[in-house]
């Protein structure tokens, strides 16, 4: 609409000064949007008015959407239930649909679930999109009605096949996820691509992601990278934390910490916490920016306190070495703890280690063992070396030599120094392997290149008894 405005900007202009609903409505669009014209919140808001003062339905919405996000004026949720109100009352089905939604979520107004899909399913069944893609979100979630995942993905279709992006979307996300039928990677990506092509910026960003997984789609960083800063330039915060993302790693891109920062920065401000917990990183170790414990640890927090568990284990490692912070065992373990309950294989290998030291709870070897298992088991390297090394020592576990340096494996194939030292021992020794001085030799040299000082050490020692 907006390219057609571009256009056509004088001949509204005109209409408007006619006070023709559709002219005024237009250029209430124009400066709302900048188009041809300063944008220009307060004229907007005025011209929606204007077209509502006609009784024209779209400039009631438009002005309700007005009080709801402050355009030109003070939020006010009740404000703009009213002018939503007046919109259903002229029978308008998208007015109907948005007031459904009103009360569904009880904006401005107590909260009505009867009175919202009686709404709903008023405009639905005059083949209103918006309606039917919300009462599909309440078929998904039992919210008024019995949960039905089925239903809902009917709803979405009918939405999505009318050209709804809201529908597209989550008819995308039932296809990718399996929800009220069977999962399909391809399908899933098709409809993203229906809703991307009206730059819906959710769409673009996971459209990206399919890009760069090669899910339902042939893998291509390029073109997810190009989804992604598409999406990043509309504002869209998971767009520019997977840009910011990219450019830390160098994937799709060059690597390129100041960009990487750059990116997280404009996330991170929007409260993205995948975002702030990558800003963390960044402050942390220097990429992109001077490196300032303080800061990491600020950020980890904003993330952390988001339910961010990845933030929530790095924090509790801060609390455990004194990183930015006074060393506080009570305060790693319950951000340990907090992680672990989402699952976080770092946290559990982190709350082995308070369980095995005793920090900020006493020390238990045999709850040390099982934490290390958990995260082992999702292929964590710190969660697999301390297996390893709890069965090397017979910590909480009885000891077995065998499953000692199975554990390092696991770890050392995943290029943990550490493990690569351990394991390397193993075979200097033959403990739990069959003594072997040139495997021995592979393993601490891969330790000793990633700078394991002690690697290095028994390198020197090995070729002394060589």
């Amino acid at each position: 609409m907006l390219n057609k405005l571009q256009g056509d900007f004088a001949t509204w202009k005109v209409a408007a000064e006619q006070g023709l609903p559709a002219g005024l409505y237009l250029i209430g669009k124009c400066y709302q949007f900048g188009v041809r014209t300063e944008t220009n919140a307060t004229l907007a808001l005025e011209y929606y008015r204007r077209t509502a003062e006609q009784n024209w339905p779209h400039g009631y919405l438009e002005v309700a959407a007005c009080y709801r996000r402050g355009v030109g004026v003070k939020a006010d949720d009740a404000e703009a239930f009213k002018w939503c109100q007046k919109a259903a009352e002229l029978g308008f089905a998208e007015g109907q649909a948005k007031l459904g939604v009103y009360y569904r979520d009880g904006i401005g107004v107590a909260r009505n679930l009867r009175e919202a899909l009686k709404l709903l399913r008023t405009a639905a069944d005059q083949g209103n999109a918006s309606s039917q893609t919300a009462l599909g979100f309440c078929y998904q979630h039992g919210i008024g009605v019995t949960k039905d995942e089925a239903e809902a993905v009917n709803w979405f279709r009918k939405a999505a096949y009318l050209g709804d992006a809201n529908a597209q979307v989550q008819l995308a996300n039932c296809y990718r996820d399996g929800i009220g039928l069977p999962r399909n990677e391809t399908d899933a990506a098709r409809w993203y691509q229906q809703a991307a092509e009206q730059d819906h910026p959710y769409a673009i960003t996971s459209l990206g992601e399919f890009y760069r997984t090669g899910w339902g789609l042939e893998k291509n960083l390029a073109t997810a990278i190009t989804c992604f800063r598409k999406a990043a330039e509309m504002d869209y915060a998971p767009a520019q934390a997977a840009l910011g993302y990219a450019y830390f790693l160098g994937n799709g891109v060059n690597k390129d910490g100041k960009t990487a920062f750059r990116w997280y920065l404009k996330a991170a401000g929007q409260g993205n916490a995948f975002a702030q917990n990558g800003l963390a990183d960044c402050f942390r170790y220097g990429i992109g920016v001077e490196p300032n414990a303080a800061e990491a640890v600020d950020w980890y927090r904003k993330a952390a306190e988001m339910g961010h568990a990845p933030a929530q284990a790095e924090l509790g490692f801060c609390y455990v070495t004194g990183f930015g912070v006074e060393k506080n065992g009570a305060d790693a373990l319950q951000w340990f703890q907090k992680a672990a309950q989402q699952n976080n294989s770092l946290a559990q290998a982190g709350l082995g280690d308070c369980y095995r030291q005793g920090l900020g709870v006493a020390k238990d070897f045999a709850a040390a063992f099982d934490w290390y298992r958990k995260s082992a088991q999702q292929g964590n390297v710190r969660g697999q070396t301390s297996l390893g090394i709890c069965y090397a020592r017979g910590t909480g576990v009885k000891l077995d030599e065998r499953e000692a340096a199975h554990w390092f494996r696991q770890a050392a194939e995943q290029e943990h120094a550490h493990a690569q030292r351990l394991l390397g021992l193993c075979y200097w020794h033959g403990t739990g392997v069959t003594k072997d001085k040139e495997e021995a030799t592979h393993w601490l040299t891969k330790a000793a290149a990633q700078g394991d000082a002690p690697a290095r050490q028994a390198l020197d020692q090995l070729a002394r008894h060589k």
